[in-house]
């Protein structure tokens, strides 16, 4: 599945770096509360754009697959999952997703699930879809994301092509902010070797109320110093993982 690039119905550059120019101002926002709501603005501009009918935003989790984010037009359907699927099969080794960060954009059509799963691919024909196009978003040199764009052609040009990689440079730093600002409030509120909650976490969950009855436990673990002392603070650290895992 190779990326084809046509010089065919060239659209006007000035119609790309409208878009460009709005879907950066989205993606800039400073309140991470807007942040989905401003991904879901950043799709239907590139869908817009590219004259699709929906784009799936995934965020690749070990082996697993989450769409944060889905548009589409109102009147098509978004049932996708076996599409992509059959592109993720093809980049699943030993458990994990694995993508070439070379390897740009993909075609995947519809036909290919003609053989081995004729139902999807009578869904999908009997929707309208032909073409999907897809690419891996990368965040420090990892696929964090697969972008999902339904394309209304066999082929896309230039000027689409290059469309597309910076809307997914500007997905992937969102990205980014994301899991950076994830990681900081769990270490915030979180002991960072147990992953108990700490002093932060606890005033956190407790300015949204507790259902009553409420109990407090006080615990000390005993022998923890003759643990260090004789056999190092490796092992009294292993000790209290394990200690913690018992009280979650």
């Amino acid at each position: 599945m190779n990326s084809k690039i046509s010089n065919k119905n060239v659209q006007p550059n000035s119609i790309f770096r409208e878009a460009i120019f709005k879907c950066a101002a989205q993606l800039c926002l400073p309140n991470p509360e807007e942040d989905k709501h401003s991904l879901l603005k950043v799709l239907k501009i590139a869908g817009t754009t590219l004259n699709s009918r929906l784009i799936h935003l995934y965020e690749i989790k070990s082996e697993k697959l989450d769409c944060i984010c889905c548009w589409k037009k109102d009147y098509c359907q978004s049932d996708v999952g076996n599409i992509l699927l059959l592109y993720m099969t093809e980049h699943l080794k030993d458990g994990t997703y694995s993508f070439n960060e070379n390897g740009g954009s993909n075609f995947i059509k519809a036909e290919d699930l003609k053989d081995n799963d004729p139902s999807s691919y009578t869904s999908l024909k009997n929707a309208g879809y032909n073409t999907f196009i897809s690419l891996p978003l990368w965040v420090d040199s990892h696929a964090k994301g697969i972008l999902l764009i339904e394309s209304p052609a066999s082929d896309i040009t230039k000027t689409s092509q290059d469309f597309i990689l910076l809307v997914s440079y500007f997905i992937s730093s969102f990205l980014w902010r994301k899991n950076t600002l994830d990681r900081l409030n769990f270490s915030n509120q979180h002991d960072s070797l147990t992953g108990l909650k700490n002093r932060n976490g606890f005033i956190a969950e407790s300015s949204q109320g507790f259902a009553l009855p409420l109990g407090v436990i006080y615990l000390d673990m005993n022998g923890l110093k003759a643990i260090n002392d004789q056999f190092g603070h490796k092992q009294g650290d292993k000790c209290l993982i394990k200690l913690a895992h018992i009280i979650l």
